[in-house]
């Protein structure tokens, strides 16, 4: 027999950002966007779906650059991968 658990869901507000046109490097337009939500959007979570691990660490230490680079015209950037 098997047993079915239930977890209480909370909902959450998203919005999806999907391009109108395929991009040559979608990593560096993942890349952009990523810095481009972080400064222009109020404080949330953002979430980018990669192929994998060195894929992952890349973005993280490109986008981590990235944020640096901003000083104070940007805030401090979690990264979890």
């Amino acid at each position: 027999m098997t047993a079915c658990l239930g977890f209480p869901v909370k909902r959450l507000d998203a919005a999806m950002v999907v391009l109108q046109e395929p991009e040559r490097d979608y990593l560096e337009a993942a890349i952009r966007t990523v810095v481009q939500i972080h400064v222009c959007e109020p404080p949330g979570d953002i979430l980018v779906f990669l192929t994998g691990e060195e894929e992952i660490e890349d973005a993280c230490k490109k986008i981590n650059k990235e944020i640096q680079q901003m000083g104070e015209q940007a805030s401090y950037i979690l990264m979890i991968s």
